[in-house]
């Protein structure tokens, strides 16, 4: 490769602008005919051992549309949420590119002002040592709402256990009506209770559905000085906590061991810790609330309180087809 074309691409942060370097014009098209360069996009050409990397086509994005705008998974990656996967094409809104490029999916979707987000640098380094661009995607809530739209609310969990309001994903959710609505309101009504995983949302389903009351999601109780704990279900009135864990998160030794720790640190401070395996609330929600009445009414009798009153229950149903995941 010429020597001037290398230096162009190394000041493009791994990609070079054919009509930017009009004096490049014939060595671009001989490097490509060598196989020495690619396009990305129209007119954008980079090496062939960086064309499939996820930060050189965000940049030949936002050099062929500055206004363009991260949408579903790869919002997701801008937001930090996710890695991306090698060769993932990359998902945005963009109204200037007409064609379907291979490596992307576009649409001309508009995105409400309020749920534009910019993330600065996201990617780290396109091609070369030179920092990535600051890149527009969805909102937190947007994203996790649009990621929800195929029925699995893992992403309005995630959203949730990242602190993001589930007012936010209310609004995000009626500024963009579009297809695959009525699933995320069924999500977001049955996350009410902000869960943080699919199978905290079908043990407070399983809960609400059974009548048991007096419980708080993810409540923070503190096991030493400034350092708090937060228990998936927990009854205050009763220094109860119901911990839904999966293997996913818990399968360390680590975890294991600072588990262990942290529930000796609550039963000096007279809680009871029960822990219970999500697969089970996932795929037996009807017996995990029947579980946790049994519990209540346990505790109860034991401090000689109370038990919290019931409201008619109806059958919950358990998840089908869900994969184990806890947070």
């Amino acid at each position: 490769m010429k020597e001037a074309l290398a230096q162009a691409l190394a000041d493009g942060s791994g990609v070079v602008v054919g009509r930017n370097h009009p004096q490049l014009a014939w060595h671009i098209r001989a490097a490509r005919q060598r196989g020495e360069l690619v396009a990305v996009l129209r007119g954008i050409y980079t090496t062939p051992s960086h064309a499939a990397g996820f930060g050189v086509k965000v940049l030949a994005l936002l050099i062929a549309d500055p206004d363009a705008i991260l949408l579903e998974r790869s919002a997701a990656v801008a937001l930090g949420w996710r890695e991306p996967e090698p060769g993932e094409e990359l998902v945005a809104a963009s109204r200037r590119i007409q064609s379907k490029p291979r490596g992307y999916r576009l649409t001309r979707r508009r995105i409400h002002p309020e749920d534009v987000h910019t993330a600065l640098d996201p990617f780290g380094p396109a091609a070369t040592g030179a920092a990535g661009p600051a890149v527009r995607c969805t909102s937190p809530a947007l994203t996790a709402v649009d990621l929800a739209r195929g029925g699995d609310g893992a992403s309005l969990d995630d959203a949730l256990r990242r602190r993001v309001p589930l007012r936010a994903l209310w609004a995000a959710l009626l500024r963009h009506p579009t297809r695959g609505n009525h699933t995320v309101r069924a999500l977001l009504h049955d996350s009410r209770d902000e869960p943080w995983s699919p199978a905290e949302r079908a043990g407070h389903v399983a809960l609400r559905a059974c009548g048991v009351t007096g419980w708080s999601a993810n409540l923070p109780v503190e096991r030493s000085p400034g350092v708090f704990a937060q228990l998936d279900v927990a009854f205050g009135s009763l220094s109860l906590g119901i911990e839904i864990d999966g293997y996913a998160h818990h399968g360390s030794r680590s975890a294991f061991e600072a588990d262990r720790a942290r529930d000796v640190d609550l039963g000096r401070h007279g809680w009871q810790v029960v822990r219970v395996a999500a697969a089970w609330v996932l795929h037996h929600p009807a017996e995990f609330a029947a579980f946790v009445s049994t519990m209540v009414r346990q505790r109860a009798l034991l401090l000689g309180v109370p038990v919290p009153t019931a409201r008619h229950p109806r059958a919950p149903q358990p998840v089908r087809n869900h994969p184990e995941r806890a947070r």
